[in-house]
Order: structure tokens, then C-alpha cells, then sequence
């Protein structure tokens, strides 16, 4: 999961904002370690399923460093009944700015949602190296 990769994910991410979530909401807070890089990242939020073709997801990720030179992103990996999968991307690559990013979207798609897997990542922006990461997999 380097950069290049994440970049290309950005690129085909499959997003719309709008969506009303009418469903119980499934809550996540992902915080990366410190094993690799001295700098953490924090992506927390809810996602809902309005309909077993839907998805809707709110929250914020924030890069909390020490100027390490890496940012924090967040994946999210929508994964379908039968196979197959979109993904979409987040970032807060702005330094260290207290607060982080936030982000709204959702889609409807014609497959049935089996599940979203959520990757909380530290990623040098300059080398593409991957710093600490953690996932959690939110089942519909």
C-alpha cells in the first residue's frame, strides 16, 4: 500500500456526496502506532448501509506528527457479495495541523455490500514509504 498504489485509488474511487444515512450507523477509531515513524494518524467516523446496494460514510482523519515528513490517509475498500470490490481515498497531508480532514460521500451500486474494510496509514508523500498502519472490517 504505497503512495503510487493509494494515488491510483484516488484516482478510481467511486464516490457521491448527498446520501441521506438512514441505517444504524457502525462506528470506527483507528489510530496507527508509533513502531515505525515517531508520528501517529487518527481516522474515526461512522459508516451506514441505508440499502444492501448503499453505503454512506462520515468522519475525519487527522495527521498528528511531530513533522515527520509522512501524512496520514485513510482507505476504504467496499467489498461485494460475489466478489469485486471499489475503494476510495482520503488524506490530511497538510502538515501538522491540529483538527485534521473531514469527509462525506457515499454510493449506490449494483452489486450487493458484503462489507467495508477501513485502513488507517502513515505514508511518506515523498518516497511512497508506508509508516504504520491499522485496519478494522465493518461487516453489513
Amino acid at each position: 500500500m504505497r503512495t503510487k498504489a493509494m494515488a491510483t485509488v484516488a484516482t478510481a474511487a467511486v464516490c457521491s456526496t448527498g446520501f441521506a444515512a438512514s441505517a444504524d450507523a457502525k462506528g470506527y477509531d483507528l489510530w496507527t502506532a508509533t513502531k515505525i515513524t515517531d508520528g501517529k494518524a487518527h481516522g474515526y467516523g461512522n459508516v451506514t448501509f441505508p440499502a444492501a446496494k448503499r453505503f454512506h460514510v462520515k468522519g475525519r482523519i487527522n495527521d498528528i506528527c511531530d513533522g515527520d515528513g509522512y501524512g496520514a490517509y485513510i482507505e476504504f475498500k467496499i467489498n461485494f457479495r460475489g466478489g469485486g470490490y471499489a475503494r476510495n481515498l482520503r488524506k490530511d497531508t497538510e502538515g501538522c495541523k491540529a483538527g485534521g480532514k473531514g469527509y462525506e460521500f457515499g454510493h449506490k451500486f449494483p452489486k450487493r455490500i458484503k462489507s467495508v474494510g477501513i485502513t488507517v496509514a502513515e505514508i511518506d508523500a515523498d518516497t511512497g514509504e508506508l509508516g504504520d498502519f491499522k485496519r478494522k472490517l465493518i461487516k453489513r
